[in-house]
């Protein structure tokens, strides 16, 4: 059954669309190619960098306060006779530096106008303002609106780059596990293979009498064994081979799949994995340092620290007595010509001063110890996070030169196993040696095989891993080691 399940599954595969379109390499599927995959095409990448780009559009909100209005006011109240008909336009701006300026043109008239609403036959102009002497001096709410959008555009920025790499993570930890299934499947199929072929060999010799009926039970036995691990590990291939398809998107966000001949390339670690421990075995502080302020958890946190101070001073702000002090100048001459000077607009001007401060200030109290209390929660998390990240980053650089030893030992364990079979083959081609035993050698081999393709799959994630915790983006390993040098 597993073996029609292997033969269907690459079928089922070509019924999606597949990305022989899209500069695919070759049947070998490289880490590196998969990735970029990934990071073009999923839509978990886009939804990622959808983080950024809300942060930019909350920061262009917030400068809209600040914009400019232009407006105009009409009315008209007739009741037997015509009451008033007055309006006109008016040009207003909230200035960023706690200043708001007015200016415009209004027009009355009316048989039972009100005295205070007269206005010359030609129409008024008004030019005037509103400074904000007590609370709203240094900061309102509009500036620390402005100020927090600005600064969330860091967490929208770290947000998106942390996000990208748990999606790179979570596609690098389902290529190496296709990849190690991969292994396995195709050590599985020529262990089955050899066994079917030592089977055939035994019966042979056994039906000519050279050979003993207990070698083909043996050999039976052991060809059975060995067809049913190459089924659990077809089971498993085609499984994991699955989670590697679900990664891969076309252009036009339909999901695509891997051509059925498609096969992981070759690994790309060599003495690499021994970078990030040389790096760490003379911690320097001061490298250290700079890492995790280029680490994309640096930014998010110090860019909300810097949102939570921007709210803090809106909060101390709010502690201040309201004074607000409004001035307005008329004129029927346009403020534009001459009489720009003349002693009308000296003459004819409103002046209000308004002031009012809550009594015992606790709303404005309990603000500003929130936003007080959550600043310095987030400095902690910001601490407990660098902790947490040096123990992470330099746990993981130790933990790979012991990943390579073993990488290059199980290889030599495989290269070595390789050998004794070989050397048992000729003793048992001379009779020097039984079935038994050569099986035993090969069940070794097969058993080292394993074991390396574990090892090195292990070795390859745990530097994707490592790459995880320092923040880095960067799909080429070259690229990295270069840039973690040049600290």
């Amino acid at each position: 059954m597993m073996r029609w399940l292997f033969l269907v599954f690459p079928a089922l595969c070509w019924a999606q669309p597949n990305l022989t379109d899209r500069a695919w390499p070759d049947t070998k599927v490289n880490e590196v190619w998969f990735l970029q995959q990934v990071r073009e095409f999923h839509p978990l990448m886009r939804k990622a960098a959808a983080l950024q780009e809300i942060a930019e559009a909350r920061e262009l909100e917030a400068r809209g306060a600040f914009d400019p209005k232009l407006a105009a006011t009409w009315k008209d109240k007739v009741y037997g006779t015509p009451y008033e008909t007055q309006g006109g336009p008016e040009l207003s701006w909230e200035t960023p530096v706690g200043i708001g300026l007015q200016a415009g043109w209004r027009t009355a008239e009316g048989a039972r106008l009100d005295p205070s609403d007269y206005v010359p036959d030609g129409g008024l102009w008004s030019l005037g303002g509103t400074v904000r002497l007590g609370r709203g001096l240094w900061t309102d709410k509009r500036r620390a609106t402005l100020a927090k959008a600005q600064a969330m555009v860091g967490v929208g920025e770290a947000g998106r780059t942390l996000a990208e790499n748990d999606v790179l993570l979570d596609a690098s930890m389902d290529f190496w596990a296709w990849y190690n299934a991969h292994l396995v499947w195709e050590v599985a199929r020529e262990a089955e293979s050899l066994a079917f072929s030592r089977l055939t060999w035994s019966r042979a010799q056994w039906r000519s009498g050279e050979g003993a009926a207990l070698d083909t039970l043996e050999a039976h036995w052991n060809w059975t064994n060995r067809s049913a691990n190459r089924a659990a590990s077809e089971s498993k291939l085609v499984a994991s081979r699955a989670k590697v398809d679900r990664w891969l998107w076309t252009e036009d966000w339909q999901p695509a799949a891997m051509p059925a001949d498609a096969r992981p390339g070759q690994p790309w670690l060599t003495d690499d994995a021994l970078l990030p421990a040389q790096l760490w075995s003379n911690e320097d502080p001061t490298a250290v340092a700079r890492l995790w302020q280029d680490h994309p958890y640096f930014q998010f946190y110090t860019s909300k620290t810097e949102a939570l101070r921007a709210d803090v001073r809106f909060r101390r702000e709010m502690l201040k007595p309201q004074i607000d002090g409004a001035f307005e100048m008329y004129s029927p001459t346009f403020p534009g010509e001459p009489a720009w000077t003349s002693p009308v607009w000296e003459s004819n001007h409103r002046m209000e001063l308004k002031a009012s401060v809550p009594l015992f200030l606790r709303q404005e109290r309990g603000a500003l110890n929130v936003a007080k209390l959550t600043q310095e929660q987030t400095l902690r998390d910001l601490q407990n996070q660098e902790a947490t990240w040096r123990a992470q980053v330099r746990g993981t650089a130790m933990q790979l030169p012991h990943l390579h030893e073993q990488h290059k030992r199980t290889g030599r364990a495989v290269a070595l196993s390789r050998q004794l079979l070989t050397a048992e083959q000729r003793k048992f081609d001379v009779g020097e040696s039984s079935l038994f035993v050569v099986n035993s050698r090969e069940n070794a081999l097969l058993k080292a095989q394993k074991t390396h393709a574990d090892a090195t799959a292990a070795l390859h994630f745990t530097w994707r891993t490592w790459l995880w915790y320092l923040g880095q983006t960067d799909l080429a390993p070259e690229n990295l080691e270069r840039t973690l040098l040049a600290r």
